[in-house]
């Protein structure tokens, strides 16, 4: 029979509750950090070494240096992050299946595979985004997103309190962020790139196509790569990839 696991909900973000849990008191930390980093900071002291990050096309990023260089990048044009958490679940003693990352080229070994051991943290949270040089007409760009983290243990000294994060996913609809960038830049026909956003714009008839260059990224323990595709005659959105702050 498959193994049963307790689940924590909490419905009021981070208190006394969630911190009598070891996990959670690590992951109010760490939210603490995303909301307004110190990229001097170790890589290790929130991710382990062999940490790995995943994209929403299933892309994923190899270890704790890149995810760190991911958010990092795609930080740069705002001047402020904040994280409003709305849900926290908690799912003790959770052991995943991972691939094996060849640390010199940061492809996944095939036919390989590890088990990772830890605390299951999933998160209903809004992330608002200030972007740089708005003026006080400009409001803050909401985004709602679902961030899935594996806390496991620190090897020796490393890491915060003796954890880490071993496993960071995300989920978000990035058309909401492009569209407000959309509307901060000058108009525009043809194809261009915007250089302080790394977005793609290419205008076809009948399709717009927006696509996040390699520079886009996200936090909290989770990096992001996304794309929009819409048409005249179906109006819907694709999130081509993703995973941040």
């Amino acid at each position: 029979m498959p193994a049963t696991h307790m689940c924590y909900t909490f419905t009021h973000g981070f208190n006394a509750a969630t911190r009598s849990h070891r996990a959670l008191a690590f992951v109010e930390k760490y939210y603490h950090f995303a909301r307004n980093p110190d990229f001097r900071t170790p890589a290790n002291t929130w991710y382990a070494p062999e940490a790995i990050g995943y994209h929403t096309d299933g892309t994923l990023v190899p270890n704790n240096a890149a995810i760190i260089a991911e958010a990092k990048g795609f930080l740069k044009p705002f001047s402020w992050v904040d994280i409003d958490v709305h849900v926290i679940r908690l799912i003790p003693g959770m052991t995943v299946r991972e691939p094996v990352v060849d640390v010199e080229d940061g492809r996944i070994v095939e036919d390989e595979e590890r088990r990772v051991s830890g605390d299951q943290v999933l998160l209903e949270t809004t992330t608002i985004f200030y972007l740089k040089g708005d003026g006080p007409d400009h409001h803050a760009v909401r985004v709602p997103r679902f961030v899935c983290l594996l806390i496991g243990e620190a090897d020796g000294s490393e890491g915060t309190d003796g954890l880490q994060i071993f496993e960071a996913k995300s989920w978000w609809d990035s058309w909401i962020l492009i569209q407000e960038m959309d509307k901060r830049k000058e108009g525009g026909e043809g194809s261009k790139k915007s250089p302080e956003f790394g977005i793609h714009h290419t205008h076809t008839e009948g399709e717009e196509v927006h696509r996040a260059t390699s520079e886009t990224s996200g936090l909290s323990g989770a990096t992001v790569n996304a794309g929009y595709e819409s048409s005249q005659n179906a109006n819907a959105t694709k999130t081509e990839s993703l995973m941040k702050v």
